[in-house]
């Protein structure tokens, strides 16, 4: 899944007035800064993927432990996967429902403007 900066805004759990600022910011910005927080989202989504792998991981761990599942020679390979396909789901719900905000924003100013 091929990630953007807009599908990392979308996906980050900030509140809509906040995310709509950083949309705006990026475009209004000069470059130097906008690369600044164009890192500083990707390290964010860094940090949250990362906590999306270290709950799958302590649920794997659980499981082993309640016998459901197995260590194995792939355990950390399986969680990996198992992480990646939650924020990839995540991720596709997140993007769409703001994608169709998006869209429903820019056909309603289509509508009022007068003609």
């Amino acid at each position: 899944m091929k990630v953007t900066i807009q599908d990392i805004i979308a996906f980050l759990p900030f509140e809509e007035e906040y995310r709509q600022k950083i949309k705006r910011q990026l475009i209004e910005i000069d470059s130097a800064t906008r690369i600044s927080l164009e890192d500083q989202l990707w390290e964010t989504f860094d940090a949250l993927c990362d906590l999306y792998y270290q709950k799958n991981f302590q649920k794997g761990l659980y499981e082993m432990g309640e016998g459901a599942k197995s260590f194995g020679p792939n355990f950390y390979k399986r969680i990996r996967e198992e992480t990646d396909k939650e924020i990839e789901m995540d991720m596709t719900k997140k993007t769409t429902a703001f994608g169709i905000e998006e869209v429903r924003e820019k056909l309603q100013k289509y509508i009022q403007e007068p003609k």
